[in-house]
């Protein structure tokens, strides 16, 4: 990749769009879910996907900091670190991060809750909860960016009532946060758009990777062409066609 900021995809769709399912054709030797959603995924390959509960921005943080580690001794090549952590993720029945290059974190918006509850604890459900929610909520953009790893956001987007076009953007709580616009802090945005049949049933979804009056899906020019169907396997094969 040209960066760290091209590894960092933000995927939004609104709920019920096909969010989850671009998840079906990933390899399960290489990809994990970081499942905050606490949900089965809906596809065939859920019993195989590795995948971590999330439950609490502790839980969160906790795999951040697990990555890091990981990434810091893979990079130093440190073979009895790496042996010793591959068999204490083997023990625990755990997902091997040291053998995993794709991760889906599901959901940036079940993230930014759990980091809402974490700061009026903080700061005993106080207005002040707010100044600390905004950096959380940031920091989850910038821990994705920092690790090693090809990272993929899925969260839910809404049409915002301040938009003059109804726009559907990342709702996150606060509105200091929202008029942030997290979208902002992606180089990658692509939309989910369910497709409806005559009788209006949702029968499939694609990506929706340019802006429009009803999202702010952002991508390079030339990054995809025509319609693409709602699979990150298809995101992987632009970005590495793209970047190289």
């Amino acid at each position: 990749m040209a960066s760290n900021e091209n590894k960092t995809i933000c995927i939004l769709g609104e709920s019920g769009s096909g969010k989850s399912m671009t998840l079906r054709n990933l390899d399960p030797k290489k990809a994990m879910v970081i499942n905050a959603e606490r949900q089965q995924l809906p596809m065939e390959n859920k019993g195989r996907l590795p995948s971590k509960s999330v439950s609490s921005w502790r839980d969160w943080k906790d795999f951040v900091e697990e990555k890091k580690y990981v990434d810091k001794i893979v990079k130093a090549k440190n073979k009895k670190k790496i042996k010793a952590y591959r068999k204490g993720r083997e023990k625990a029945n755990e997902a091997d991060l040291t053998q995993i290059s794709i991760y889906v974190v599901d959901s940036i918006t079940a993230l930014s809750e759990f980091a809402m509850k974490h700061a009026q604890a903080l700061n005993n459900n106080d207005w002040g909860a707010y100044n600390d929610y905004e950096p959380m909520l940031v920091s989850i953009m910038e821990d994705a960016r920092n690790m090693e790893g090809q990272f993929y956001l899925l969260g839910i987007a809404a049409p915002d009532s301040d938009d003059v076009d109804g726009k559907t953007f990342f709702q996150p709580l606060g509105q200091k946060a929202k008029r942030k616009r997290i979208e902002r802090m992606f180089s990658l945005v692509v939309y989910v758009e369910p497709i409806y049949d005559d009788d209006d049933i949702h029968i499939d979804s694609e990506f929706i990777y340019r802006s429009n009056r009803r999202n702010s899906a952002k991508t390079p020019p030339g990054f995809m062409e025509g319609r693409v169907s709602n699979d990150i396997v298809l995101l992987e094969k632009a970005l590495k066609k793209y970047y190289g």
